[in-house]
């Protein structure tokens, strides 16, 4: 009979895994929407706002990290009307919004593509992001590799006389 600790690391592998399994299906959606993205109708909308969120490695004492360039998270908020109702959204694209939008005045008129079955989800860029579902797979892997170190340890623990 496996002792409280073993159960402990088995109960907390199979909570890793679980979380592993949930970011590869997170993964696979926000890819899959990225596609269907591209036969969205698309309709007119206005910014209505954009900004963004710099974070640089500027300021440390390494050499290393003062030579780190900025991460430019952009923001944008947009308003559209579909089907007469009007919607407001901030979602850019199924993807990580990294420096991958020019600067857009308020008021600009931008095409909207908007979901049919859902009219208040849409996006200004359809099609999916490899970089974004790669984050996701890697981000995943960490605790399924977690995981199967526990799995592993405890098999070999119950082997050891």
């Amino acid at each position: 009979m496996p002792s409280s600790d073993t159960r402990s690391l088995l109960k907390l592998a199979s909570w890793l895994d679980l979380l592993a399994r949930s970011m590869g299906l997170a993964t696979i959606l926000i890819f899959a929407l990225g596609i269907y993205s591209v036969y969205w109708p698309a309709v007119p909308g206005t910014i209505m706002q954009q900004g963004s969120i710099r974070s640089s490695g500027g300021g440390y004492n390494t050499p290393r990290a003062t030579k780190a360039h900025s991460v430019n998270v952009q923001l944008i908020q947009y308003r559209y009307h579909y089907q007469g109702k009007t919607y407001n959204s901030w979602l850019p694209c199924f993807c990580l919004p990294i420096g991958i939008f020019e600067t857009i005045d308020p008021n600009t008129a931008v095409p909207v593509y908007v979901l049919n079955a859902i009219p208040s989800i849409s996006v200004l860029r359809t099609g999916p992001d490899l970089p974004s579902s790669l984050v996701l797979l890697v981000l995943g892997s960490i605790p399924w590799g977690f995981a199967r170190l526990i799995r592993n340890f405890v098999a070999k623990e119950r082997q050891a006389p």
